[in-house]
């Protein structure tokens, strides 16, 4: 029974089970609504020019992860400080939304696995991917850009890239948003991405 337990607690509740949401609507306990995720996939690309630059996207290594982490952690901070995410609905998490992030992006960069995308123009971090291989997927898990290279279609280009990855692999690639985060949704259909799973998240302090 969730009114046994303590701590902070994330429900994802898929919005395909009616019957589940009326029951936890039926439970008297105070949840946090805190928005919707939409996750996308794709096992194919629809293939795209782009003018030639200087932009350098690679996997990094351990090397580039402990040279450019304070690049990475600053861009990552400025990524998610206009976002309005989860933790920024619930006004628990809300003043400690940013931090959460931040840390996340550190957990990556901890991390000895190969984990982590990052894009150069002329040797300067301008965006980032974090994600999670298995078996048969990849997750595009955390993407930040700077925004002062946003005309470069940087986020677009390094999707691709990881896309590309994945399909040398023989894998498909997975991404989520949040339901109303329409232009990266509308960016992943053009390279052809397709939804295939939505759900509801509800937060609980216990």
């Amino acid at each position: 029974s969730l009114k046994k337990i303590n701590g902070y607690i994330i429900i994802k509740v898929p919005s395909s089970n009616s019957m589940l949401i009326n029951q936890l609507n039926k439970a008297n306990i105070t949840f946090l609504y805190a928005g919707g995720t939409v996750c996308y996939y794709s096992n194919k690309q629809n293939e795209k020019g782009f003018n030639d630059d200087s932009l350098v996207i690679k996997m990094a290594s351990t090397e580039d992860k402990l040279k450019y982490r304070s690049d990475l952690i600053e861009l990552g901070r400025k990524s998610f400080e206009k976002y309005f995410g989860q933790y920024h609905i619930s006004y628990i998490t809300r003043e400690k939304a940013p931090l959460i992030y931040e840390n996340w992006v550190e957990e990556y960069l901890n991390d000895e696995e190969d984990n982590l995308f990052v894009a150069f123009i002329d040797n300067r971090v301008v965006g980032f991917m974090t994600f999670n291989e298995t078996v048969y997927a990849n997750e595009i898990v955390l993407g930040g850009i700077d925004s002062e290279f946003r005309n470069k279609k940087i986020y677009e280009r390094m999707i691709r890239y990881i896309t590309k990855y994945s399909l040398e692999k023989e894998k498909i690639t997975t991404i989520s948003t949040q339901l109303d985060n329409f232009f990266v949704q509308r960016a992943w259909v053009n390279i052809g991405y397709k939804p295939y799973y939505s759900f509801y998240l509800f937060h609980l302090n216990a």
